[in-house]
This record gives C-alpha cells, structure tokens and sequence, in this order.
C-alpha cells in the first residue's frame, strides 16, 4: 500500500473538507491564506467561507477575512454546495431546543 499526500488524497477521495483559516497561525507554519487557498483549487476545490448562516465562495484569497473557517468542495461534487448552506441556515436561525435545531438531534443539546 503506498503512502497518500493530502493533495492526492484530496484528488483521489474528493472529501468534502473543513479548515480554519487563520492567517496568523498559518504564518507560523509558514504559509498564509494565499497558500492554502491556493492548494484547495490546485486539487479542483471550490473554496466558501462559512459564516453564520450559511456559505459564500472565496474566489480569491483576499476575499476572504484574515480568520475564518472555510470549506472545501471538490467541483464534481459542487451541487452540494446549496445543500451545505441551507444546513448552516436552518442552525444559524433556530433557537437550540431539542427537536427543533437539527444540532440538537445530535446530541449537543
């Protein structure tokens, strides 16, 4: 079996992935928003920031704020994209009440 590096996995699996975006800790990485932004479309990701109540593309890095957390999509599967933001609303604009927010059927209520 042969060892995966992130990009070929990313191009191989096309998982749907979730990062944080935070400049000041990427720099202490030595990379930056521009690198990663940079990697997600290298491997065909649509990139969107997520925000409270749904997600927005990033169509270039500086779009995007210095700290915020992003998802990845890989462009096969970008019709999942409007499915993903309608979850982040229907969370975002309920009140956390057991039955009535979907992350409350989860267990977190």
């Amino acid at each position: 079996m042969r060892p995966l590096c992130a990009s070929c996995l990313l191009r191989e699996r096309e998982p749907i992935v979730v990062v944080e975006a935070y400049q000041r800790v990427l720099e202490c990485a030595g990379e930056s928003l521009a690198s990663l932004h940079d990697a997600l479309t290298a491997v065909d990701y649509q990139v969107f920031c997520i925000g409270r109540f749904g997600i927005e593309p990033i169509r270039h890095w500086s779009d995007a704020p210095d700290n915020s957390d992003w998802v990845g999509i890989p462009r096969s599967k970008a019709h999942l994209a409007s499915r993903i933001s309608k979850w982040i609303w229907r969370v975002g604009t309920r009140p956390f009440v057991a039955g009535f927010n979907p992350l409350s059927r989860l267990g977190g209520g």
